[in-house]
């Protein structure tokens, strides 16, 4: 993150001081959305000061969640189910499609094979 260190402190001509703040939150902003990206090991994403201090400091916000998540919550409706039911249809027909599109470029690889062969044959 040396490079974050480096933009965060450098100065660019022109910025007026409400800018180069502007500019600095967004250096520490884009920092702490990097050190967030989960990197595969143990113990979840690293927080940082800069991360945590802009949480903290805004207790209003508030999350529009119950903390309700049981097998209810996730109750499959009538046109979900109907939606997943012609998901696998058109999937299956794809599939099918895919097959049939591949039978015939296959055929038409013999015919033409074929076809050369007797060209072949008819010019000896």
């Amino acid at each position: 993150m040396m490079f974050m260190e480096a933009m965060e402190h450098k100065l660019v001509k022109g910025l007026t001081t409400y800018e180069l703040a502007a500019r600095n939150d967004l250096v520490l902003a884009l920092r702490a959305r990097i050190e967030a990206i989960p990197d595969g090991t143990a113990g979840g994403p690293k927080s940082t000061s800069a991360w945590a201090s802009s949480t903290t400091s805004r207790p209003d916000i508030k999350f529009d969640s119950d903390g309700r998540f049981d097998d209810d919550y996730f109750q499959e409706s009538h046109e979900s189910s109907q939606f997943r039911q012609e998901f696998e249809m058109r999937k299956i027909k794809q599939a099918g499609l895919d097959a049939l599109k591949n039978m015939a470029s296959d055929m038409n690889e013999k015919v033409s094979c074929v076809s050369l062969y007797f060209y072949v044959k008819q010019i000896w």
